[in-house]
C-alpha cells in the first residue's frame, strides 16, 4: 500500500514536473513569437514611415525647387521689365535732348536774318524743348542712375544759360560787340554743349550694355 501510494505521489510529482516545465517553454516560446511578431510589424511600420518620410521630403524639395525656380523667374522677369524701361528712358532722353540742341543751334546761328516774331518763335521752342526734356527727367529719375541724372541737369542748365546769354548778349545788344558775342555763343554751343551732348550719348550706351 505504501509503495503504491508513494507510486501515485511520485507519478503526481513528475506529471506536475513536466507540466509546469511544458508551460514554461510554451510560455517562453509564444512570448518569443509575440516579440517577434511585434517587432517585425514594428519594423514594418517603421519602414514605411521612414519611406513616407522620404517620400515627403523628395516632394517638399521640389516644391522648394519648383518655388525658387519661380521666384528666380519672377525676378528676371523684374530685371528685364526695369531694364526695358531704363532703355525707354534712355530713348526718350536722347531723342529730347538732341531735339533741345538742334532747336538752340538754329536759334544761335550766327547771321541770320529774323524778324522779331522770327526770334520770338525760335526762342520759344528753345524754352519749350527745355521743358519738354526737364519734365522727362523728373518723371524718368528712378530709371537712371544719380550720377547720369546730375549730368543731363548739368547740361540743361547749361542750355538754358546758353539761350539767355545769347538773348540779352546778341538779340537785345546792338552794339559793335554784338557779332562777336554770337559767333562765341554759337561756338559755345556747338563746342561745348555738343560735347556735352556726346559724353551723355556714351552713358547711355554704358547704361544699355552697348558699349
Amino acid at each position: 500500500m505504501t509503495d503504491l501510494v508513494m507510486e501515485v505521489i511520485t507519478s503526481i510529482t513528475m506529471s506536475t514536473v513536466v507540466t509546469g516545465g511544458l508551460v514554461f517553454l510554451v510560455k517562453n516560446y509564444l512570448s518569443d513569437k509575440i516579440k517577434n511578431s511585434i517587432a517585425y510589424e514594428y519594423a514594418l511600420k517603421l519602414d514605411a514611415h521612414k519611406d513616407e518620410l522620404q517620400r515627403n521630403a523628395s516632394n517638399e524639395l521640389e516644391l522648394l525647387k519648383a518655388e525658387l525656380k519661380l521666384n528666380e523667374l519672377k525676378q528676371n522677369i523684374k530685371l528685364s521689365s526695369l531694364q526695358e524701361k531704363q532703355a525707354e528712358a534712355v530713348e526718350i532722353f536722347h531723342y529730347q535732348l538732341l531735339d533741345l540742341f538742334d532747336a538752340l543751334n538754329d536759334y544761335t546761328t550766327v547771321a541770320q536774318a529774323r524778324t522779331g516774331d522770327e526770334k520770338e518763335a525760335k526762342r520759344t521752342i528753345v524754352a519749350d524743348k527745355h521743358d519738354e526734356i526737364k519734365l522727362t527727367l523728373r518723371n524718368k529719375a528712378l530709371y537712371i542712375h544719380e550720377q547720369l541724372y546730375s549730368e543731363i541737369e548739368s547740361t540743361l542748365s547749361k542750355i538754358h544759360e546758353t539761350a539767355i546769354e545769347f538773348m540779352e548778349g546778341v538779340e537785345r545788344e546792338y552794339s559793335s560787340e554784338m557779332l562777336d558775342k554770337w559767333d562765341e555763343i554759337h561756338t559755345k554751343v556747338n563746342v561745348d554743349i555738343n560735347k556735352t551732348i556726346k559724353s551723355l550719348e556714351n552713358e547711355f550706351r554704358v547704361l544699355l550694355g552697348a558699349s
